[in-house]
Parts: C-alpha cells; sequence; structure tokens
C-alpha cells in the first residue's frame, strides 16, 4: 500500500529531473516563476525562481514538483525571523553577488572582505547568527553559510574556553561519547570551516618552504 506510492513519486522525480536536463540543452527562455517558502509557524515568503536556486536543497525540490504556476517549499525547520534574513539575502544576491573570500583570512575586518549591505546584513544578535549558520548548513546555500560563518569566527577569536563553551552551549564533560558525537553533528560546519582552514595553511606552507628550498638550491 505504501510502496506504490513512494515509486510513483520516484517516477514523477526522475522524469521531471530528465525533462529538466533536456531543457536546459534547448535554447528556451524559461518564464520567471515565484517560489513561496514557508517557515515555521506558516509565515510564508516569496521569492523568484533564481534566487530560490541559491539553494541546492530548494533547487533539486522544485525539480521534482509538479509544474505549477507557483510553488511552494516548506522549510519548517526554520524560524520565520531566520528565513526572512535567509530571502533578504537570496534576493540581494542576485543583484549584487557577494565578494569571495579564502581562507585564511587576510584581514580581520568584515568590511574590507565584502561589500557594505553584506556587512550590514551579518550585523545581527548571536543568537540569530547562529540560528543561520545551521539553517545556511541545512539549505546548502553556500555563500550564506560562508559569510555566517566568517562573522562566527571573528566573534569567537581571542575568547577563553568558558567563553566559548557558554556560546555554542557545550558542557565541560566532553569524555561522555555521546556528547562528543551531538556537538560534532551539530557543529558539523564548524569541523568542516576548521578543515579547510588548516588543509589551505598547510599548503600554503608547504609552497612557501619549496620557495625558500629553490632558492637556496640556486644560490
Amino acid at each position: 500500500r505504501y510502496l506504490v506510492p513512494c515509486m510513483r513519486r520516484l517516477f514523477s522525480c526522475w522524469y521531471h529531473r530528465a525533462q529538466a536536463m533536456r531543457r536546459s540543452r534547448d535554447p528556451v527562455i524559461i518564464p520567471m516563476t515565484m517560489i513561496t517558502l514557508v517557515s515555521e509557524g506558516d509565515a510564508r515568503y516569496r521569492i523568484s525562481y533564481e534566487a530560490a536556486e541559491l539553494s541546492s536543497v530548494i533547487k533539486d525540490e522544485l525539480e521534482c514538483q509538479e509544474n505549477v504556476p507557483e510553488e511552494v517549499v516548506c522549510t519548517s525547520k526554520i524560524r520565520s525571523p531566520v528565513l526572512k534574513l535567509i530571502v533578504s539575502f537570496v534576493k540581494h544576491y542576485v543583484i549584487e553577488p557577494m565578494t569571495p573570500f579564502e581562507t585564511p583570512f587576510r584581514t580581520q575586518q568584515i568590511d574590507r572582505m565584502v561589500q557594505p549591505w553584506y556587512v550590514q546584513f551579518i550585523n545581527v544578535e548571536r543568537e540569530i547568527l547562529l540560528e543561520l549558520v545551521m539553517a545556511a548548513n541545512f539549505l546548502d546555500i553556500t555563500p550564506l553559510l560562508r559569510l555566517a560563518v566568517l562573522a562566527v569566527s571573528l566573534d569567537i577569536k581571542g575568547r577563553s574556553d568558558t567563553e566559548l563553551r557558554s556560546i555554542f552551549n557545550i558542557s565541560n564533560d566532553l569524555d561522555d561519547p555521546q556528547e562528543k558525537r551531538k556537538i560534532r553533528e551539530e557543529s558539523e560546519w564548524a569541523f568542516l570551516v576548521k578543515q579547510q582552514s588548516e588543509q589551505k595553511a598547510s599548503m600554503q606552507q608547504s609552497t612557501s618552504s619549496e620557495e625558500n628550498s629553490d632558492q637556496q638550491f640556486d644560490v
């Protein structure tokens, strides 16, 4: 009884993906479609298809839906104030893409890394900022995730272990395997950013060592 509807949905998703891939190879102008995002508490926000595609999760969901005049995507795991900020970000990003930046950061001043609009956008309370990180990670919006993580990293730089435990609600008892696993799952984005930063720093250090070795060899 449950297998048939699931198979139908899988087939529908596969069919619409195939149709989308075929249309992408044809020089056809697709009319603009408005997307409605629904937050926790049933707050609704309308954005363009182009803005919605900044989220890989929403993009995949739209490709599996039927072709209707206005499509609805449920993001009920995200609170309304946070989703409102996300909508503001993707709408602006379509008009003015954020200046890309790489780790390790060459400056600690965010206004020297991104445009003024993004500096003002990310100037929010810490609780909202951490929710933005988790929501951007959940929806797979790479530029928003990078901006939010940048703001968090600048905020926590130089803070003591006690302050960090308070900020991220981490207990002192990290010998508990369940506690470690919970922290790892909830802060997966932080471990990823740390890993990327360490890898890039290691590559730069290796390149610098090779250059110094070449110079000594030339001498």
